[in-house]
C-alpha cells in the first residue's frame, strides 16, 4: 500500500425507497414509539394512514386525529 493512496469516499448510496434494505419494519416500530411518547397513543391503522404521504399531509392527519397544533 502506498502512503499517498487516496482513501476518500468515492460514492454514497441513498436507499430512499427500500430497494436495497427493507427498513419499513424498523421505521414503523420507531415511528410508533415516537408518536406514542408525544400523544399517548399510536396504532397500526395510524401508521397505515400516513405511509407514502407527504410531510404536510402527515402533519394534517396527525393534527386532526390527535387534536394537536
Amino acid at each position: 500500500m502506498k502512503d499517498h493512496e487516496d482513501k476518500s469516499v468515492k460514492a454514497i448510496i441513498f436507499d430512499m425507497d427500500g430497494v436495497l434494505v427493507d427498513s419499513e419494519k424498523w421505521w414503523e416500530e420507531l415511528e410508533g414509539e415516537f408518536f406514542h411518547s408525544l400523544f399517548g397513543g399510536w396504532t397500526k391503522d395510524d401508521h397505515k394512514n400516513i405511509v407514502g404521504r407527504s410531510l404536510k399531509d402527515t402533519y394534517q392527519i396527525v393534527s386532526d386525529t390527535y387534536e394537536v397544533a
